[in-house]
């Protein structure tokens, strides 16, 4: 009898370690907390490119990561402490080897990138608001937001971000300006994450006030609405800035994108004004985006946009810019990845010296985990 009840024991171990191994790796709970009222999630996703860039000087190919969607590692740990009230915290981490903010001509192979997106703690209400405290985006940031045609991991409103590293050439004294893609194309995402306090009110009617208060003096106020009408979805936002990270005093901005629904058609929007902190002159710009979704294939959507952009004033009083281009991003939802291609054009021009544009062609993979 007794060694009946010992084999019954040891089947019931040997079982309990069998489903631990299940778990492990079918992934069901990998991670857990320590409290059992706090759940931990991980998630992250691996985006590596090929492009292009041919600056009216040389041609060539550039093996780097994506600074749209970067390759990233996220945790997020919550938990539900009352009917109304959430109380969490984030850690987001990107590892970029070659990130195109710091790869040029000059210098193909940047190296590896390692940067805090996100430390925070916030407490979540849904009659009171969300309040964040820690490294994260600025109420200001709303790149993602109002842009529904589904393309941002290669093209987003803020163009710059595709390659803002590559360097302008000078036709006038063959050389290299040392003004990066980036300088005149700003990059609004990584200017946008910052050590901050912000509050998210509750929506009302499709509408959000929200409001961050950060380092450096840095404040800023946004207004969202989002809504959806008979057959079409609308997001759009409106902020103001003081004591800016792109070099202004102020800066306001808006945006304002539409899907129908029914056929995937979408239009986004944008434009800002800024007072810059040297010469108290004015920056200025616009873009226009169009785009189509739709699941042209059993595996996964398939998301097309083409888009226009202008820029004045960025480094000084008498130059513009001009950025073009098109792109398709194809899902397959059953490898939890996504392809893209596509093409966009830099062009810089200026009083003093003569600049050549800039072409840069693009595929690349996203791996979601």
């Amino acid at each position: 009898k007794q060694e009946s009840i010992a084999s019954a024991k040891k089947a019931e171990e040997t079982k309990r370690v069998a489903d631990d191994i299940n778990v492990e790796v079918f992934g069901k709970a990998i991670v857990t907390s320590d409290d059992p009222r706090f759940s931990v999630k991980v998630n992250g996703q691996v985006n590596r490119q090929v492009t292009y860039a041919a600056d009216g000087h040389r041609s060539k190919f550039y093996q780097t990561d994506n600074d749209q969607f970067p390759t990233l590692f996220n945790i997020v740990g919550e938990g539900k402490v009352s009917e109304d009230l959430t109380v969490g915290g984030r850690i987001e981490s990107a590892y970029q080897e070659n990130r195109p903010l710091r790869t040029n001509q000059n210098n193909e192979n940047s190296g590896f990138d390692f940067s805090s997106r996100f430390a925070e703690v916030y407490l979540d209400s849904k009659r009171f608001g969300k309040l964040q405290v820690g490294k994260g985006f600025a109420s200001s940031f709303t790149l993602y937001e109002v842009d529904l045609s589904g393309t941002q991991p290669t093209s987003l409103l803020s163009v710059g971000n595709l390659f803002g590293g590559l360097l302008f050439w000078n036709r006038d004294d063959n050389e290299f300006t040392g003004i990066p893609v980036a300088g005149v194309f700003l990059d609004i995402e990584n200017a946008s994450l910052v050590n901050r306090v912000r509050y998210d009110s509750p929506q009302f009617y499709g509408f959000q006030l929200s409001g961050s208060w950060g380092s450096d003096q840095r404040s800023d106020a946004t207004l969202r609405w989002k809504d959806d009408i008979g057959d079409f979805q609308f997001s759009g936002a409106a902020s103001y800035q003081r004591n800016s990270l792109f070099a202004s005093n102020w800066r306001v901005d808006g945006g304002l994108g539409v899907l129908h629904k029914p056929s995937g058609l979408n239009l986004t929007g944008g434009a800002q004004l800024s007072e810059k902190k040297v010469d108290d002159q004015n920056t200025h710009g616009w873009i226009a985006k169009a785009g189509w979704r739709k699941k042209l294939f059993g595996f996964g959507e398939s998301k097309f946009s083409a888009d226009f952009t202008r820029i004045f004033d960025t480094l000084t009083n008498q130059e513009n810019s001009t950025s073009y281009g098109a792109f398709l991003v194809q899902d397959i939802d059953r490898w939890g990845m996504a392809f893209y291609s596509g093409y966009r054009y830099y062009d810089y021009d200026r009083s003093d010296f003569d600049t050549a544009p800039i072409h840069v062609p693009v595929v690349g993979t996203i791996k979601y985990f």
